[in-house]
């Protein structure tokens, strides 16, 4: 065999050999990626609804449920509103004690929560809409990016809540607790605002309600923003124009 031969055979088997390492390398790579892969879905889970495995609440008779008692009424009222009131049931959590529970992205359309103790949950995303909310205590709860329209929440307690880029539009905000609320990105359209209280709330909402609506909440003059100061200016130069300050016996927004 030729001298040229052997290292020529020698760099063949090289080229293999180092295709091969190659090879193992890659396979290692695109392990390593779907472990993040999966590692990351697991977090994301771990931030969601089914995470809370040791979550327990209270129903309206004050009886202890479950973690799995709850999933089971969002199933069977996600089968009520699949097959438009067909079959499932709809969700009745009145008067439920389900503070600090994390409900991101669920869907509980038409359901009711009338009374129910939210304070601190997480409802981020959540479709709330056309639902029943009415006294209910949403304090330090985030609804961000929710869906609340047309719901009914006179007389909630929404102080220090999360609303950013929250859709209110014509929600029954009447006597609505607002005390340091977020509303950032908020839509207020056509929401019936009747003595609700803006004392040292956040207001950059995305559209406001009616100026009728609005003029007749309370503590206007204690809006802040953070910010965008733009949407309070402007409501404050509608309320001077128009003189409803006046109009209701007290003293137009400064």
């Amino acid at each position: 065999m030729h001298l040229a031969d052997i290292f020529s055979q020698s760099a063949g088997w090289q080229q293999t050999k180092s295709a091969g390492i190659n090879r193992v390398i890659g396979s290692g790579i695109l392990l390593l990626l779907l472990a993040a892969h999966l590692t990351a879905q697991a977090q994301t889970r771990s931030a969601s609804f089914p995470a809370q495995i040791q979550f327990e609440w209270r129903d309206s008779s004050g009886k202890v449920r479950s973690r799995s008692d709850l999933e089971e009424i969002l199933r069977e009222h996600r089968e009520w509103i699949e097959s438009q009131k067909k079959a499932g049931t709809q969700a009745d959590l009145h008067d439920a004690k389900l503070d600090k529970a994390n409900l991101v992205n669920v869907d509980l359309y038409a359901s009711d929560m009338g009374g129910a103790k939210l304070n601190h949950a997480i409802l981020s995303l959540a479709n709330l809409s056309h639902s029943n909310l009415g006294d209910a205590d949403l304090s330090a709860a985030h609804l961000d990016r929710a869906n609340l329209t047309a719901t009914r929440l006179d007389s909630a307690n929404l102080s220090d809540a999360d609303l950013r880029d929250t859709n209110l539009t014509g929600a029954n905000l009447t006597s609505v607790n607002f005390t340091h609320a977020k509303l950032i990105g908020t839509d207020l359209t056509d929401a019936k605002l009747d003595g609700a209280n803006f004392d040292g709330a956040v207001f950059e909402p995305k559209s406001f309600p009616t100026l009728s609506g609005i003029s007749r909440a309370k503590n206007l003059e204690l809006l802040i923003c953070n910010d965008n100061p733009v949407p309070l200016v402007q409501l404050r130069k509608q309320l001077r124009t128009e003189d409803f300050g006046n109009k209701n016996g007290r003293s137009p927004t400064r």
